[in-house]
């Protein structure tokens, strides 16, 4: 085989006397954690949760006073279909929404279209629009980019 240039093509492929092994389903493979301090944080979500105006204080305190990571872990965790936490779910579109008025934050599409599932099993229909729009706004014409993120969406919808 000739190296770059040489007007040669190499690659492999798995033959069918030599099977590679399954991959285990994408779904059952990826388990998020929570930290303890987002533990924490989700413990008084839970007593709170019917009181808007307390929980909207506990995000933003919870929001200024933790990292990036811990953030984003924590918000992963509410969108994870593994969560222990179900009964939170709810608030997963008012913890983005904070997250998205910090100075770190960087658009996400794959944490978008778990929220987008999420949103739409919940049955929040015109959010989930809203953010695919706003997906679709933002990806423009990048075509690999806006695959990823129905891909991504697709994924969890069906998980």
């Amino acid at each position: 085989m000739g190296g770059i240039g040489s007007g040669q093509l190499s690659f492999s492929m798995a033959l069918p006397w030599n099977p590679q092994p399954p991959l285990p389903p994408l779904a059952s493979s990826i388990q998020c954690a929570v930290t303890k301090q987002g533990q924490r944080f989700l413990t008084k979500l839970a007593a709170n949760a019917r009181d808007a105006k307390v929980t909207n204080k506990l995000i933003a305190k919870f929001l200024t006073s933790s990292t990036k990571s811990i953030a984003l872990n924590t918000l992963s965790y509410l969108l994870s279909p593994d969560t222990t936490l179900p009964h939170l779910s709810s608030l997963a579109l008012p913890f983005y929404s904070k997250i998205t008025e910090t100075s770190w934050f960087e658009w996400n599409p794959k944490l978008v279209a778990a929220l987008v599932a999420l949103l739409d099993k919940q049955g929040q229909h015109n959010e989930a629009e809203a953010l695919i729009s706003e997906t679709i706004s933002k990806l423009g014409s990048r075509n690999e980019s806006l695959l990823f993120f129905i891909a991504s969406w697709l994924n969890r919808t069906l998980s």
